[in-house]
């Protein structure tokens, strides 16, 4: 999905891990930075990079469940993002002011002549008062500003930072980030705020509603013009083992030594010691290739059968059915469908995977 969307760097929230690492996903060519509560189920934040932005990554901080930093190396400036998770408008004042106070202390942390960018979901509705003119841009979807909303602006104004997801005119339904479950509500929650030195940095901020992400959330993106150095890396190539276990066949170990055995002996009149090994390294090796083969990929995942595929694209069907039918009398009835779907989805494949996690543990308890 974020292949499709050209999503290089991706801010995560609510994520439910468990711990704070990073899983490097070389199929792929992502890496994902994550932090979260150890025993998780809750909160949670991270970031996924992808393509030649993985090499720019110049450091991590994992600070809590709610947030995290991302450097990233430039041309002429470095930049650090921070990802956000804010308490919700009903959460008590005390955890509201504890977060923003760390908020803080990240955003002291960061060094002075980077480029900051806060990212995240802050719950938070910004309205068009006159008051907030220079932090809020014109085009925000609501027009008053909530609890929540004022500790945001607060914090942009001591900041200097522009809430530039507000800034860019769109139609309503590119403007909100959030859908309640029955369909009948949309907010504006999620923000990206960047210092107004370079504001102008920022080319477009609006949300995807077709991007499929399982959440309750649209992909909200947004375009940045930034002179991020690719720092050169060396392409080498996929080394892979031979398949052995196949001269434990009688006739294919005949065929491999009568390959090598021809390929020697045509190798004649070399006085060269190194050229000489060369040959006969070329000579075994492309033998090798020929009869043996690459040793077979393993899948990625095992347990993953035709039943899980079938149960994710059923739920992937329900939710297009659920987005389309927009405000319609039967939205509620094909939310349920696609609840449904959604759980015997989860459900399946976490069954799948317990078991065969099960058995590799038996396998290896035999050994």
């Amino acid at each position: 999905m974020l292949t499709s969307y050209k999503a290089d760097i991706t801010a995560l929230q609510e994520i439910r891990w468990k711990g704070c690492d990073i899983i490097s996903d070389k199929k792929r060519k992502g890496d994902i930075y994550h932090s979260c509560t150890e025993k998780g189920g809750m909160y949670g934040v991270g970031f996924v990079v992808r393509g030649k932005l993985r090499s720019s990554v110049m450091g991590w901080i994992p600070v809590n469940d709610r947030i995290c930093v991302l450097r990233l190396k430039g041309t002429f400036y470095n930049t650090c993002i921070i990802c956000a998770y804010a308490p919700t408008d009903t959460t008590d004042g005390s955890i509201k002011d504890t977060f923003y106070d760390q908020l803080d202390a990240t955003f002291d942390r960061c060094p002075k002549h980077d480029v900051k960018i806060v990212i995240g979901d802050f719950n938070a509705k910004l309205g068009k008062e006159d008051i907030y003119k220079g932090v809020v841009g014109p085009h925000s979807l609501h027009r008053i500003t909530t609890d929540n909303g004022e500790r945001l602006i607060n914090f942009a104004a001591s900041r200097e930072l522009v809430v530039s997801s507000t800034c860019f005119l769109h139609k309503n339904i590119h403007k909100g980030t959030w859908r309640n479950p029955t369909g009948n509500i949309t907010n504006q929650i999620d923000h990206v705020l960047i210092d107004s030195r370079h504001a102008s940095n920022v080319m477009d901020v609006r949300s995807y509603r077709g991007a499929n992400i399982d959440s309750d959330h649209y992909l909200v993106m947004a375009k940045i013009r930034a002179r991020i150095s690719m720092a050169k890396c060396e392409k080498h190539q996929e080394i892979r083992g031979y398949n052995i276990e196949a001269l434990k066949s009688i006739d294919t170990s005949t065929e491999f030594s009568r390959k090598v055995t021809t390929k020697l002996q045509r190798i004649q009149n070399i006085d060269s010691v190194d050229e000489y090994w060369q040959k006969c390294s070329l000579a075994i090796t492309s033998s090798a290739t020929e009869v043996l083969g690459p040793i077979p990929r393993r899948p990625r995942k095992e347990w993953f059968d035709a039943e899980c595929k079938r149960a994710i694209q059923e739920k992937n069907t329900a939710r297009q059915k659920w987005i389309s039918a927009k405000k319609t009398r039967a939205a509620d009835a094909i939310y349920e469908i696609y609840k449904d779907a959604r759980r015997r989805a989860f459900q399946l494949c976490r069954a799948r995977k317990c078991h065969f996690e099960d058995s590799q543990m038996r396998k290896e308890e035999l050994l």
